[in-house]
């Protein structure tokens, strides 16, 4: 049996799609946790920033077939702005606001 270059493209873009999905679901899921509710969430999550930091990646080999595993790892952490970042956001907002009037 041969595995062309697409199939192991498909396999590749359906791990990577199943990947994200869950990290989605984990990132709803902690944010909910946080915030208590969708409501809370969507009523004071401007006052907060996401940050992500660098993925590391690990790579393994494992057994006598040739099979390496791949792991990527990052943490993340909500924390309240800063009141620089809100200053900064609302003389954002202030010049757009102004652009589109003119």
């Amino acid at each position: 049996m041969t595995v062309n270059e697409d199939t192991y493209r498909q396999m590749f873009l359906d791990q990577s799609t199943s990947l994200f999905r869950g990290l989605s679901r984990s990132l709803d899921y902690y944010l909910l946790e946080f915030f208590g509710s969708k409501e809370n969430a969507e009523r004071y999550g401007h006052l907060y920033i996401l940050e992500q930091h660098p993925y590391a990646f690990d790579t393994q080999l494992e057994g006598d077939d040739n099979l390496m595993k791949i792991t990527a790892h990052t943490t993340y952490r909500l924390r309240l702005k800063t009141r620089e970042e809100k200053l900064a956001e609302q003389e954002s907002r202030d010049k757009n606001t102004a652009y589109n009037e003119s």
